[in-house]
């Protein structure tokens, strides 16, 4: 499970985790039936299927009440339930549960920082943690939520007072690198001045630990005030560092779509490529920076090694599935559905159901774009039942009823939005907008 966590949050596919759990389950080991079911259970939580984790894990902590993993899934599945955090409270006992069981368990207790941050109790969840940081002063997941608070706060004298306590209390050269890091990546964070100094802060400590990840930082903040040397300088540094480092590769391509230099992109990523041949992101990024430009010589190029590292038909193959996106994602960008629905096929045979998914998703948009509105519903359905995040299939099945001429259908689609996300003001301006198009205007004005 944390595994995947990890992975999605870095944006990655996270084949390894669902299929790690499968080999388990269905292999010679010998697990006692506690183990099996918390294993099942948490297959659903990494296939991101929390209706389907929920009542294993209700199960579980029936017959097993005193198993805090059991009950903090339970927590993690009714929190994923739903997207509106006025609905989130419910996962809060079988997270405090699993805290009064082993009060040293953090992972437990992350969730409930976003609780007190949704009903805006900040002070009171800052008491909870100090409190926990008095117990368990060497574990660094309390600063960091201690840190998440305070920022959520959004008292500037706070966040530094924590920031410099907590620096003072973690011992590790390489955990206080850590720590602004994290720091660093929190949502709500959003003022760069702050976040370029916490950077120079980290860049400061005499450790050779997560330096390109300073970088990465350092290179976002570049490019978001405009200073594109200083910030492809930063990425290609963090490369030199961490050739594979994911967050570098999405900065430096992002650098060059957004100042639009889609040669100086063709002429790293292919250069990257021959350095690298069997590192397949490269190629996904060789592919799509070749589609922006419009450089046909390079796209063939591109697309013959994309090919070539995949095999034979199966560039979606789920090894290879981060290159087969970047492609679909290129071919998208440039309105060229054909050429992404016939890599998209090559997808449909997966076994794992979030990366099946999103290729029905996938599809589901490319035949819109196709002007196949019938089969184009039938992937968006497709899509809801293998279990990904619901949002983008529904807003694609409203446009396929418009284009395929039922507008009630459409509207129906867009009540569940609203519906799934408690009312919420853009969720409601969703359905407006449908009503209008139909021309309903008495279901609008109400």
């Amino acid at each position: 499970w944390q595994a995947s966590l990890d992975g999605y949050q870095d944006g990655a596919v996270t084949v390894a985790p669902a299929e790690a759990l499968k080999t388990l389950l269905s292999g010679e080991t010998k697990l006692s039936r506690k183990d099996r079911l918390l294993a099942e259970a948490f297959l659903k939580l990494v296939e991101m299927a929390p209706d389907d984790a929920e009542p294993l894990f209700a199960k579980i902590v029936e017959e097993f009440p005193d198993e805090k993993e059991a009950w903090y899934g339970l927590g993690e599945a009714r929190f994923h339930r739903t997207a509106n955090p006025a609905k989130r409270g419910a996962a809060l006992g079988p997270f405090e549960k699993a805290r009064a069981l082993d009060p040293s368990f953090s992972l437990a207790f992350y969730h409930i920082v976003d609780l007190y941050i949704d009903d805006k109790r900040y002070d009171e969840g800052i008491e909870r943690v100090l409190d926990f940081i008095e117990q368990d002063p060497d574990n660094l997941s309390w600063y960091q939520d201690w840190a998440r608070l305070a920022v959520a706060k959004g008292d500037d004298e706070q966040i530094d007072a924590v920031l410099d306590e907590s620096l003072r209390r973690i011992d590790s050269r390489a955990e206080q690198r850590q720590f602004l890091l994290g720091t660093f990546k929190i949502r709500d964070f959003r003022d760069d001045k702050r976040k370029q100094k916490l950077l120079l802060r980290a860049q400061e400590i005499e450790t050779d630990a997560l330096e390109e990840q300073v970088l990465v930082g350092l290179g976002g903040l570049a490019v978001r005030r405009g200073d594109y040397d200083e910030a492809e300088d930063h990425y290609l540094q963090a490369l030199k560092l961490a050739p594979h480092d994911g967050d570098a590769l999405k900065g430096l391509f992002w650098l060059y779509d957004v100042s639009r230099d889609y040669e100086q992109a063709v002429r790293q990523a292919r250069a990257l490529t021959h350095g690298d041949p069997d590192f397949a992101p490269y190629g996904g990024y060789w592919a799509a920076a070749a589609i922006k430009k419009g450089d046909e010589k390079e796209i063939g190029a591109a697309t013959s090694r994309l090919e070539q590292m995949a095999g034979d038909g199966a560039v979606l193959d789920p090894s290879m599935m981060a290159v087969g996106k970047r492609a679909v994602d290129a071919y998208f960008r440039v309105g060229d559905f054909v050429r992404a629905e016939q890599i998209l096929q090559q997808g449909l045979s997966i076994e794992d159901p979030v990366l099946q998914g999103g290729v029905f998703n996938s599809m589901g948009w490319a035949t819109l774009n196709l002007a196949r509105p019938e089969e184009a519903a039938t992937w968006f359905e497709r899509a809801l039942e293998a279990g990904i995040e619901p949002e983008d299939p529904i807003v694609g099945l409203i446009q396929a009823n418009f284009a395929r001429g039922t507008p009630a259908d459409a509207a129906q689609h867009a009540q569940r939005l609203v519906e799934m996300h408690g009312g919420m003001s853009w969720s409601r301006a969703r359905l407006i907008e449908v009503h209008l198009r139909a021309g309903d205007e008495a279901n609008a004005a109400k």
